[in-house]
């Protein structure tokens, strides 16, 4: 079962009101290699490789200067026209005659971007708070990068956020701490239709029952798993110093986990939270992510019928099912990134867990 893929070089131009426009200027040809990375709550990656002598001459001027001429990747299937990644064009290689082209997802563009102004919200929805300060980044001469807002609707969490533009805080950094938090949210820019997406409290679902990890889709065996210190918890210490003075310390327990495994700590810090209820919050997910055992998945995955690059996304959770040798393991997890590689008429998968 293989599956084939579009890759499209495309102009950005800057407007110094409104969206940018985008023009698409050739596609890479007989690519050798495309690798695109899906990541929970972070940009993802967009990765081509071809001969640097099939590049159209249009794109080839378009990738001399990225500063004076930025670009970006997008990547369809060859059976349909919707755009499954895309992503800003940070990187371009030649070694040879091999061309290799790095494009960051459009979760990455709020990378880019800095408070310089107050901001105050007491008591506002955390889809609200995210809304603004994306919108009213990108209302500034110059600054709008094409993300679409309006799919953002309440999720019924009020946060407190209070912002002071001296001190100078990127906004990709701000909205990610405040998703971390145990009832918060997770983040993605759908490609097709460039809308931030917010899921909460966790983006995913429970796919245990349909999607399954076996010997149907497993071509090489690598599972490693460890309760090693720094790992796995029953107890996190949680810590934040605060700009406004004064240190917040916070412990959270698993009482199942340290009835089998005994007390077992992990300290997790954290910047400038002056609240102890969100402290609390940050805490208390942590303990939920580190008190069972931690494994490393990266089998390498064939698409077969019902699993697919496309059939589950991150932050599902599916079910592995396997002899690697040791016996059978059988469990569930939550995946935190999914890498399709594609390229010889051959698309391999690896999953990450959270």
């Amino acid at each position: 079962m293989t599956t084939s893929y579009e890759v499209v070089l495309v102009a950005v131009t800057p407007q110094s009101s409104g969206q940018p426009t985008y023009t698409e200027l050739c596609p890479i040809v007989q690519p050798t290699d495309l690798t695109i990375v899906d990541e929970l709550s972070g940009p993802g990656s967009i990765t081509v490789s071809s001969s640097v002598d099939t590049l159209d001459p249009a794109g080839a001027a378009r990738l001399i200067n990225l500063l004076a001429t930025p670009c970006e990747l997008w990547v369809r299937r060859s059976t349909s026209s919707t755009v499954i990644a895309a992503g800003n064009v940070t990187g371009v290689a030649v070694e040879g005659r091999q061309l290799t082209i790095t494009a960051s997802g459009l979760l990455s563009y709020l990378a880019y971007w800095l408070r310089d102004s107050d901001y105050t919200a007491t008591a506002v929805d955390q889809a609200t708070i995210v809304q603004q300060l994306v919108d009213q980044w990108q209302a500034q001469p110059y600054s709008h990068d094409g993300i679409v807002t309006t799919a953002l609707t309440a999720t019924g969490v009020t946060r407190n956020l209070t912002i002071a533009g001296r001190d100078g805080k990127l906004i990709l950094p701000l909205v990610v701490e405040m998703g971390g938090r145990d009832n918060g949210f997770d983040l993605s820019v759908d490609p097709a239709t460039r809308q931030l997406r917010m899921w909460s409290p966790r983006r995913g679902n429970d796919l245990t029952s349909s999607v399954i990890i076996d010997a149907r889709s497993i071509a090489k065996a690598n599972i490693r798993w460890t309760v090693a210190p720094g790992t796995v918890a029953t107890e996190v210490f949680g810590m934040s110093m605060s700009d406004k003075g004064g240190t917040l310390t916070s412990i959270k327990s698993n009482t199942t986990a340290r009835a089998t495994f005994g007390r077992a700590y992990i300290a997790r810090s954290w910047n400038d939270i002056s609240d102890q209820a969100t402290l609390d919050d940050h805490t208390n997910r942590a303990v939920t992510d580190v008190s069972t055992q931690h494994y490393t998945l990266a089998p390498q995955l064939l698409p077969v019928p019902g699993f697919s690059y496309g059939d589950f996304g991150v932050g599902d959770v599916l079910t592995y099912d396997y002899d690697a040798g040791l016996g059978r393991q059988a469990f569930s997890f939550r995946v935190s990134a999914i890498t399709m590689k594609a390229g010889s008429g051959r698309e391999t998968m690896t999953v990450a867990q959270l």
